[in-house]
């Protein structure tokens, strides 16, 4: 077999120094291969996000006039305009606010920006996140490079709060894209000690707003009745099929949960019209300063994992595949919280799990920059890229790539937007003071090695058109991971929707899966390389009114509704045509309950459970089919 040029030469049998030489050299030679051009100003991108918090705008790469190119979307906050760029897919970027008849957004206080079909008519609509005084923003795409803006129709009533994040998604599968939206602090409080000084805050903050498309250009707010009413801090929501049950969860990543309340986690109960709480069990409830979210399949083991940056220290909630997570952020030295100077406290924002080198293995991106007021600070907030090692670790070869930028960076998208088969970065920066004004930055990604991609774009039919929600397993020479589609994340933005694929060295893709939402399966089998490629949904045959959600045995446990008074209903995949016993115990591992099922079929089983008495409180349950054991925690309130 003959060995790459980068190895060729550690073929020895002097193993200690010839051997340390041998790593540092593949080493240096990938990370030689993965560097960025910053070319905003010769690119044609032109903006200063300028917020009087300072804690900048949006940004959304999507193509708005369908000619396949990626276009830019950036929000002007407090003070400044909006601007569409529309991009020629060779790496320039024009002024197209006035022709596309956005210049009015001049008059709004802009943060967060998401686009999608909300009419499913074939192009991208646009959504603002407003400030105080100002409806949601909502423009229709009129498909001749203009929009129409019919927030006052829409039925948003949300002037009397500032709305930070949003993100679109199916969440009742209907078929229209639905938008929850966070919103942050109605009043701000601070915990004094005797001397006056600020120990601790006491905020009071809005609810978040849960707009259900109701098809006709027009949403009605259903957060409390779907109970993802979260009060926290809210500054990023995202939709996300953490369980891969084909159905759109919930995430409401929030501002000082150590002091108000932590990151919101919800569970999509479809075909029920409600989401049940699962911070607690999951351990996704993080008390973080929570500021953004990086999504993906970082470790290649089929589910999603959730990177979340905050203020000090960033967290990498890995998935166990069994409804938890864990925090290995510091195993895995991604919790980007070293300073030059130790005095002051790192901040981050944007962020993304992302292919940039093309070797099959998602890594992450993270925008930072400090927020000049309140905490100690320094100029010196570099961003990070760590690149997956594919061992289940990252390196960190910020400096190397030459993306380290120092200003104040905020939200962060990426997209190919110059068409080259690579993945590049676009970062909103906020003013820095009164005399400084920092530019937005554009990374174009100058990779060159020798690896192949594919990229995706989904068209739904019976779905939403955009395939938002859809998850893609992708097979290829004995390696599988996915990729979820989704309407919006990072902080407050949207990257590209087109799902990029890196494939190594890889000249063919054995398969990919499409997992629509709902959960029909389509699959693309012998797929070749270096192209991009649209995928329609087929509902040939499909003469049903509702889509069976894909069940597995690890993955299809659930317990509806929980919270609950005592009566509730499970769901399981069963392997066994065994009777089941269903186990109620404390917290203390003492068993209050007990009943045997009638013999179950193979595939997937019901349960209905109606318990005795119990004080309200959280509860063990556990379900037992043959040689299968499903635990969950459940939350019993009194009846």
């Amino acid at each position: 077999m003959k060995l790459p040029e980068n190895l060729a030469f550690c073929s020895t049998n002097r193993l200690g120094y010839f051997l340390l030489l041998c790593i540092v050299h593949i080493n240096l030679s990938t990370n030689a291969q993965t560097t960025f051009s910053e070319v905003s100003q010769s690119g044609g991108i032109n903006h200063v996000m300028n917020s009087i918090r300072l804690f900048g705008g949006g940004a959304a790469f999507f193509d708005y006039n369908n000619d396949g190119n990626l276009d830019l979307y950036v929000t002007g906050g407090d003070t400044r305009n909006d601007v569409l760029f529309a991009g020629d897919g060779a790496g320039n970027f024009t002024d197209v606010t006035n022709l596309s008849q956005l210049a009015f957004t001049a008059s709004l206080i802009t943060y967060g920006v998401t686009t999608g079909d909300i009419d499913n008519d074939g192009d991208r609509d646009i959504f603002l996140c407003t400030g105080y005084g100002s409806k949601s923003g909502i423009f229709i795409n009129n498909g001749n490079g203009t929009f129409t803006d019919i927030s006052e129709t829409a039925g948003f009533n949300d002037e009397d709060r500032h709305k930070h994040g949003a993100v679109f998604g199916d969440v009742n599968l209907d078929g229209y894209l639905d938008i929850y939206v966070t919103s942050w602090i109605d009043e701000f409080k601070f915990i004094k000690n005797s001397a006056n000084e600020t120990i601790g805050y006491a905020h009071t903050c809005f609810d978040n707003l849960l707009y259900i498309n109701n098809g006709d250009l027009t949403f009605t707010e259903m957060a409390s009745d779907y109970g993802v009413d979260d009060d926290g801090c809210g500054l990023v929501p995202a939709f996300t099929d953490y369980d891969n049950d084909a159905d759109m969860d919930a995430l409401a990543i929030n501002d000082f949960g150590l002091w108000v309340e932590p990151n919101g986690f919800y569970r999509n109960e479809f075909p029920l019209d409600t989401f049940s709480d699962q911070g607690e069990f999951s351990n996704m409830n993080q008390e973080i300063y929570g500021m953004g979210v990086a999504i993906g399949d970082y470790d290649h083991d089929m589910d999603l994992d959730y990177y979340f940056t905050s203020i000090d220290s960033n967290i990498l909630m890995q998935n166990q595949g069994n409804g938890q997570f864990i925090n290995i952020a510091e195993e895995l030295n991604v919790e980007d919280d070293s300073l030059p100077n130790v005095d002051a406290v790192k901040i981050s924002w944007g962020t993304a799990f992302l292919d940039i080198d093309n070797d099959r293995y998602q890594d992450l991106f993270v925008a930072d920059g400090n927020i000049g007021i309140f905490l100690p600070k320094t100029n010196s907030h570099p961003n990070k890229l760590y690149l997956n090692n594919k061992t289940g670790g990252f390196d960190d070869i910020s400096a190397a790539a030459g993306i380290d930028d120092e200003g104040m960076g905020r939200a962060m998208v990426y997209g190919d937007y110059d068409n080259d088969g690579d993945l590049d970065i676009f970062v909103a920066m906020a003013r820095r003071d009164t005399t400084y004004e920092a530019n937005s930055l554009l990374f174009r990604n100058e990779l060159s090695n020798n690896n192949n991609w594919i990229r995706v774009d989904l068209q739904g039919i019976k779905s939403n058109r955009d395939g938002f929600g859809a998850h893609l397993q992708i097979f290829v020479d004995g390696d599988q991971w996915v990729q979820e589609v989704d309407g919006g994340s990072s902080y407050r933005s949207q990257h590209e929707t087109t799902a990029h694929i890196g494939l190594g060295l890889a000249e063919k893709v054995d398969s990919i899966i499409v997992i629509w939402p709902g959960g029909r399966k389509q699959v693309e089998h012998n797929l070749n390389v270096n192209q991009q490629i649209l995928i329609i949904e087929d509902t040939a045959g499909d003469n049903s009114t509702s889509i069976e959600p894909i069940w597995n045995k690890n993955q299809s446990f659930k317990v509806v509704p929980n919270p609950n008074s005592g009566n509730f209903n499970i769901t399981f995949f069963s392997t066994s045509t065994m009777p089941t016993l269903v186990r109620i115990l404390d917290l203390q591992g003492r068993e209050l309950y007990f009943k045997y099922s009638d013999s179950t079929t193979i595939g997937k089983s019901n349960i209905s459970v109606s318990l005795p008495k119990l004080n309200s409180g959280l509860y063990v349950l556990e379900v037992i089919n043959g040689s299968d054991k499903f635990v969950s925690k459940i939350s019993i309130h009194d009846k």
